[in-house]
Parts: structure tokens; sequence; C-alpha cells
């Protein structure tokens, strides 16, 4: 349908285009990794990776569809495509996207690049809002495991549970006057 829809509009309308290669791309990928069909979860592989470079050769500077580039190539296990996908997004977003630190963190990992994933999470953890920082400290504990550093994972995981208990601390001493206006302020965002 969205085939369809895509080639009723003339080729001036990039963005259009571009959106719905998006949309088709982020779709194709799942349908790959369910085809019980070695052929056709290429194709589609093929097909998902073609689409989603096409959205962002025609939305130059779109870090969403540059993430779901990176997501898709590290779906694939092409590890260095989705380093420099997930990179790019972040530079789009001057480094304001978890979910982009957290993938290149991971791809990183991916690759046994643990030295520089570690780098990579200390910086993160630098660039995030507080609230975010949990997932990231978590991914560098890990990481720090996975290279044998037990002592300083030890430590990472002791000061992310030191924070989750003062999070719960404070939302215990919260009253129920307080959390309504904050409820509402969310809403609204």
């Amino acid at each position: 349908m969205a085939n369809k829809a895509m080639k009723s509009f003339r080729s001036h309308d990039k963005h259009f285009i571009s959106v719905v290669n998006h949309f088709l791309g982020v779709c194709y990928g799942p349908f790959a990794r369910s085809s019980t069909s070695h052929t056709e979860k290429l194709r589609l592989q093929e097909e998902a990776l073609r689409l989603l470079q096409e959205a962002a050769a025609m939305a130059k500077c779109n870090p969403e569809i540059m993430y779901s580039l990176a997501w898709e190539n590290a779906m694939q296990r092409k590890l260095n495509a989705a380093v420099e996908n997930a990179t790019e997004c972040l530079e789009m977003v001057m480094g304001g996207s978890v979910s982009a630190w957290k993938l290149l963190n991971l791809v990183l990992s991916a690759q046994q690049n643990l030295q520089e994933a570690e780098a990579v999470a200390d910086i993160a953890i630098d660039e995030a809002e507080k609230d975010d920082q949990l997932d990231i400290l978590r991914l560098k504990a890990q990481i720090k495991a996975s290279r044998g550093q037990f002592k300083p994972a030890v430590e990472s995981f002791r000061v992310l549970l030191a924070t989750i208990q003062a999070k719960k601390e404070v939302w215990k001493s919260t009253t129920c006057s307080e959390v309504q206006p904050l409820l509402f302020f969310i809403r609204l965002q």
C-alpha cells in the first residue's frame, strides 16, 4: 500500500517519498528477520537497507532516519556501517540522543571494541540528562565486566543501585499533591 502511495506522487515531492521509504525500510527489517525462507530473508534485508539509504539520501539531516539505518545495519551485523550511521545520527542531534548513544555503545561492544565502547559510555553519561544516565551506566558496568574489570564493574553497579534507591526515596517522600501538577505538566508536553 505504501508503495502504491509513493508511486502516485511525483518525484519532486522528496519529503513524502523519504518518509515512505523510511517507513517501508523500518517495516521490512523485522519482516526479514521473521521470514522462514532464506531467499526471502535476504531480499527483504537488502530492500530494507536500500529503502533506508534512499530515505537518508533524500532527507539529508534527519536523525530518525539515520538512527533507523544504524539499527538495521546493526541487526544485519554490518557493524562498521552501523557505527558510521550511529555516529552521524549523534552529530545531527549534537549528542542529545540517548538511544543513539546506547546503539553506538552496543555496536562497538559487538565489534569487541570494548575500550572504545567504555570511552563512548563515559561521553554519553556526561551528555545525558540525569534520568537517562541509568541505562548508559548499566551498559558501562557490563562493558567493564566483559573486559574482565570486575571491581570497577561492581563499583559501577553500586553507583547504579544507589542512584535507583535515591530515586525511589524521592518518589516515596513525594506527596500526592506534588505529583499531580507534575503529571499535568507531563501530559501537556
